[in-house]
């Protein structure tokens, strides 16, 4: 899981560098890819939505058709964010690239092809790496609820937040919904643009000064070791990058 988790979500933030940084005089180089990650204990009432989440995730898993593995994973789903007063997340955070940009429904721009799509991508560049957007679900694959926050603030100072969680379809009274379930605004739980929006014990999770792209994994894995597992994936997978800053 980690070593796809890595090679994934550093390919899809590489592939958003900022290419119109100004280039450091010094090294004749436009400022390198940053990234930051890591696991956080948040407090339950820092975490939006979180009581109808958890109706909404024991509503999925009281639907499901037996004999599937379903149970088991809603089981843990449920454990992992309906026990102590802390729920843990993890951050990952690239700097010095673009953002997301465009309106929800708009599918020839960032945010709806990374956030709201499925089965293809928009890239800046006929350069980039990876095909089909199946890279941008890696995160999913780490949340033990199948569970991400986005947080994107883009070189034209828009803020932009939408959380998704891809579950499975469900009965709902007598209506069977989709399989993802959305945090956002509004009845139909639209992405919000305005951070004020965001009730305040929400919003430290989710600020963004900088340009760039923050995800927030809901109830990840973790290993015992693993800032040396995660050491190992990067440099298995993006050595050269590195070496050549």
């Amino acid at each position: 899981i980690i070593n796809s988790f890595v090679r994934e979500m550093f390919q899809n933030s590489n592939d958003a560098r900022n290419k119109d940084l100004p280039v450091d005089p010094e090294t004749s180089k436009s400022p390198p890819l940053l990234i930051k990650m890591g696991y956080e204990n948040v407090n339950k009432e820092n975490l939006p939505a979180l009581d109808i989440y958890i109706e909404k995730l024991k509503l999925i898993r009281d639907t499901q058709p037996e004999g599937n593995e379903h149970p088991e994973f809603f089981k843990n789903a449920i454990n992992a964010v309906d026990s102590g007063q802390e729920i843990t997340v993890f951050r990952f955070e690239d700097f010095n690239t673009e953002g997301l940009e465009g309106n929800d429904g708009d599918e020839t721009k960032s945010f709806n092809s990374l956030v709201l799509s499925e089965g293809y991508s928009v890239k800046s560049s006929a350069h980039a790496g990876g095909s089909f957007g199946i890279g941008k679900n890696a995160i999913y694959g780490f949340s033990m609820t199948r569970t991400v926050f986005y947080a994107s603030h883009n070189p034209s100072g828009e803020y932009i937040f939408q959380g998704v969680g891809k579950l499975a379809s469900h009965k709902d009274g007598d209506r069977t919904t989709e399989r993802r379930l959305y945090c956002g605004i509004g009845t139909d739980c639209e992405s919000i643009r305005d951070i004020e929006k965001i009730p305040s014990k929400h919003r430290k999770l989710f600020e963004r000064n900088e340009p760039g792209l923050t995800q927030v994994a809901l109830a990840p894995y973790k290993g015992e070791d693993w800032v040396h597992s995660f050491a190992c994936a990067i440099l298995r997978n993006y050595w050269l990058l590195i070496h050549e800053e």
